[in-house]
């Protein structure tokens, strides 16, 4: 438990401190137990539309988590009211050798899919992203999952 909070706390401090241009949103999971009705709601805001933004779907988890992937669902809300729903695959483990991806640190695992590239905003303001899972069942153990929006350098 000591190392889950450490591990937890480096992950947080890591958020707060990325001076990049990079927005990294996260909603915890209750008891590491996704439950097929939870929805995680994090807000993006978004400043300059001239920038474009390639959008990951950060997930953090036990190590010991038995599935290979995780298929989700994610609503976009503009700050204008406009939404738009998309569905994507999580991998959580190499199809072939069963291995796990993303990067781990003691029993934790952190898994950044990347999912759009070359996100250019329409408006600026608040966006608000809902994500949920698919699959039918308590997703477990999850600690928790976000949006990251990294911005995307500028070619000279």
């Amino acid at each position: 438990m000591r190392k889950s909070i450490f591990v937890y706390s480096l992950g947080l401090l890591l958020m707060l401190t990325a001076c990049d241009g990079s927005i990294r949103q996260f909603g915890d999971i209750a008891q590491l137990q996704w439950q097929t009705d939870q929805v995680i709601k994090v807000e993006a805001n978004i400043e300059d539309t001239s920038k474009k933004y390639d959008m990951l779907i950060g997930l953090r988890h036990s190590s010991g988590i038995q599935m290979g992937a995780i298929n989700v669902k994610v609503k976009q809300t503009s700050p204008s009211g406009e939404t738009t729903e998309k569905e994507y695959i999580l991998y959580l483990r190499d199809k072939e050798t069963g291995e796990l991806l993303g990067s781990a640190m003691g029993d934790m695992c952190d898994t950044d899919t990347p999912v759009e590239k070359g996100i250019q905003f329409k408006e600026s303001g608040k966006y608000t992203y809902e994500i949920s899972h698919l699959m039918g069942d308590v997703v477990s153990p999850v600690l928790e999952a976000g949006i990251i929006l990294n911005l995307v350098e500028e070619k000279k």
